[in-house]
């Protein structure tokens, strides 16, 4: 049987009315059970519930004031929560809850000594409830008071939010003793950044300490199981370079999988040589069939004053057949798509009006066979142009030159110096026929267009 009614909670624990029917019954039966039976006693309530007459006082002002305020305290958040009824803060809402705990706590202390002085043969000698030896008492010398029958969640619940400082201690139970221990913010972290450290490096972290204990510059990059491994060689090649070497897994090359794979773009990553000698980036396949280095988008190359922008190299050396393309570009357009592009495109436009140079030239056996030279500057050895062959061609048949229209050989240079031209107009008429001498003194017969005779 519950001791108190919803309306007479409202009318003496809430300043501003109350609707009775937001008091359930649970809340009265949970509150009663938890604050009002280890206080008063089952046997001292039954005698009430029994005889009402004989306890109007002990009910109406002392057990009923302290069972309104703990019904209150009780389902005090869950009202705010499920209602509007009284619109607060978190700050508003825990000094609230501290001001219904504290009028709780004078409540209590009134109604013992009541049941002490009036009800109970001898006086109850209450025992301070503790966990792990700290004991829930009224006499705490801080803000925060507590009802020493509720549990430690709700008090520490209604504690106010803060920030930990190094200074400020934590409580925790000790495994191998139970009892109640303390700790600080600062231990914390420290513990915390010694367990850490055994398992991340830190943010500014390089890895100096390995590098710094190769005194030879040569690493191994092991990149087994997908995890990359820095240390020194266990075997130095021989003999040693004269400059940083790394090697993956011991210089074994899988066959299954990328040894290691850069993935993105690397803005903060800058390669540097320090001369036309020793490159910053060099790919070498050794021999493999596979290509030394890929690229699947573009690549910008520079070079400063006297370095080839683009240096490609061939070495092969003994008497096996070795044979390599330099430069191969391919263009490969499928479907519909449309492109209008040059497959190559040299743009030699510089600001400067004293750039001179060959457009393009070419060297075999260390003699210029190929030149082309837009900008030659005038004169009597003067060339623009400039084809030459590595050896002599002697045949008939053999040609220096041939222009032709889809397959079909239009104009002709034979080795021995014969023009040959299918056609020839000249002011609009075709199969003209003549002769004429040329600058070095040669007769030049033409007959119907084509040339016929060069003596």
């Amino acid at each position: 049987m519950a001791l108190i009614t919803p309306e007479e909670v409202s009318s003496i624990a809430f300043v501003n009315s109350l609707d009775p029917a937001l008091v359930l019954p649970v809340f009265i039966s949970s509150a009663q059970t938890k604050y009002i039976v280890p206080i008063v006693t089952q046997a001292v309530i039954d005698e009430i519930i029994s005889n009402p007459s004989d306890f109007i006082t002990l009910t109406d002002e002392y057990i009923k004031p302290y069972l309104a305020f703990c019904i209150k305290y009780s389902f005090y958040n869950q009202l705010l929560t499920e209602t509007d009824t009284f619109p607060t803060s978190d700050d508003q809402r825990s000094a609230a809850l501290q001001e219904v705990l504290s009028i709780m706590e004078v409540l209590r202390d009134l109604l013992k000594t009541y049941l002490n002085d009036n009800i109970f043969e001898s006086p109850v000698v209450e025992t301070k409830p503790s966990v792990a030896g700290i004991f829930l008492s009224s006499s705490k010398p801080a803000a925060v008071s507590s009802d020493p029958n509720t549990d430690v969640a709700s008090t520490l619940n209604a504690a106010s939010v803060a920030t930990l400082s190094d200074a400020d201690t934590l409580n925790f139970i000790q495994f191998t003793t139970g009892l109640l221990r303390k700790i600080s913010w600062s231990n914390i972290k420290s513990t915390l950044k010694s367990i850490f450290d055994q398992l991340y490096a830190p943010v500014d972290h390089d890895h100096g300490d390995t590098i710094s204990a190769v005194t030879d510059g040569l690493l191994n990059l092991d990149a087994t199981d997908g995890v990359l491994t820095v240390a020194p060689f266990p075997t130095k090649p021989v003999p040693a370079p004269d400059y940083a070497y790394f090697r993956n897994s011991n210089g074994v090359i899988p066959t299954s999988s990328k040894p290691l794979v850069l993935e993105g773009m690397l803005s903060a990553s800058k390669f540097t040589g320090y001369n036309a000698t020793y490159p910053p980036v060099e790919a070498i396949s050794s021999g493999y069939s596979n290509p030394a280095a890929k690229f699947n988008g573009g690549v910008v190359c520079q070079a400063n004053n006297g370095v080839p922008v683009l240096l490609l190299q061939h070495f092969a050396s003994g008497t096996g057949g070795v044979e390599a393309i330099l430069l191969q570009i391919t263009r490969n357009i499928s479907g519909t798509l449309s492109q209008n592009k040059p497959v190559i495109n040299i743009n030699d436009d510089p600001e400067s009006p004293n750039v001179t140079g060959e457009l393009l030239k070419a060297t075999i056996d260390s003699i210029l066979r190929v030149n082309l030279n837009p900008r030659v500057p005038d004169g009597s050895s003067a060339v623009a142009y400039m084809l030459d062959t590595r050896n002599s061609l002697v045949n008939a048949a053999a040609k220096l030159l041939s222009i032709r229209n889809q397959g079909v050989e239009k104009l002709s240079l034979s080795a021995s110096g014969t023009l040959s031209v299918t056609s020839l107009t000249v002011n609009g008429q075709a199969g003209v026929s003549g002769s004429f001498t040329s600058a070095d003194g040669k007769t030049i017969t033409v007959t119907n267009g084509i040339i016929s005779s060069i003596i």
